[in-house]
């Protein structure tokens, strides 16, 4: 991920989003949190990410509406998401709807490290990859 390093983060609950926002921090990045849906009128929409962040707690509908409006509100930015659990009707669900990565919690920060340098090299992944947080 070249030049400004923005990240924005969505959907995150504590304390995860107190943690990710730490390690993104001391990666150099600039963090934009969007909480709400209603949060969204704040991200201009010329504004570029080079990294979406989203986190399912329950795969209702209403995350994944909030998921297109951000999609539809900051253009074609690369999506990981995470979660504490997956199943493989979701995985497939999330490529769907425009994931590239996925990446379980807990997580170790390098696994996430490694994910993201793979987004930012060929952004078009649409792997969903099931790893030990997949029971």
């Amino acid at each position: 991920m070249e030049g400004d390093k923005n990240i924005l983060l969505a959907n995150l609950t504590d304390p995860f989003s107190k943690i990710i926002i730490d390690i993104l921090d001391q990666w150099g990045y600039n963090v934009v949190l969007m909480e709400k849906p209603i949060n969204l009128e704040s991200i201009s929409s010329s504004r570029r990410f080079n990294l979406i962040i989203y986190q399912f707690s329950e795969f209702s509908e209403r995350e994944y509406q909030f998921l297109e409006a951000i999609k539809v509100r900051t253009g074609r930015s690369p999506i990981m998401a995470t979660s504490n659990y997956i199943s493989v009707r979701e995985c497939f669900r999330m490529a769907k709807a425009g994931v590239q990565e996925y990446f379980g919690q807990p997580f170790q920060p390098l696994e996430l490290k490694k994910l993201m340098e793979n987004i930012a090299s060929d952004g078009t992944s649409t792997e969903c990859r099931l790893n030990s947080s997949f029971t």
